[in-house]
C-alpha cells in the first residue's frame, strides 16, 4: 500500500507539490508498531480540514489531475 496523493483544499494533490505546501510537518501518521505518534502532525488546509491521504487501493477508477501541478496521478 502507498500513498499516492493528498486530498485537501477541495482537490487531489501529488506527493510531492502536498510536500512542498507543507514542508515543516509530517503528512502522514504511520501505522507502525513502535513509532510515537506524538511526533506526527496532520495538516490542516485553507479552511481548517486535516488533509487525507489517498492510495494506490482506495483509488481504483480514473486517473486524476494534480490540483496544483497539473501532472497526472
Amino acid at each position: 500500500m502507498r500513498i499516492i496523493a493528498y486530498n485537501y483544499d477541495a482537490d487531489m494533490h501529488c506527493v510531492a507539490c502536498t510536500q512542498a505546501r507543507f514542508k515543516p510537518q509530517k503528512l502522514c501518521v504511520p501505522l507502525i508498531e513502535g513509532v510515537n505518534i506524538d511526533e506526527f502532525i496532520v495538516p490542516a488546509d485553507r479552511d481548517g480540514n486535516p488533509i487525507h491521504p489517498v492510495f494506490d487501493i482506495d483509488e481504483k477508477s480514473n486517473y486524476h489531475t494534480c490540483g496544483t501541478c497539473r501532472i497526472t496521478i
